[in-house]
């Protein structure tokens, strides 16, 4: 292979993007980020709306998984080969 670590890696990658200690957390949809929240950050309630760790955890957990799907798939087609 041209890159025999990569897939460890990757999930070396994907793991120490788990254990990030995120002060906010934007997602990159396209629907409001801030919807029902305005006003708590208007007046700065604490802790901060924005301060939430779990969409990101989950965000990673999803993008390491569905790496993992793609490498599975991809062995799986080199074994039948």
């Amino acid at each position: 292979p041209r890159f025999p670590t990569l897939v460890e890696d990757s999930l070396t990658g994907f793991d120490n993007m788990a254990q990030l200690d995120l002060d906010i957390y934007l997602t990159g949809h396209p629907e409001q980020p801030f919807e029902g929240i305005e006003h708590a950050m208007r007046v700065q309630v604490r802790p901060h709306p924005l301060l939430n760790q779990q969409p990101w955890t989950e965000f990673i957990a999803e993008r390491r998984a569905e790496f993992l799907s793609r490498v599975e798939a991809e062995r799986q087609q080199l074994r039948l080969q």
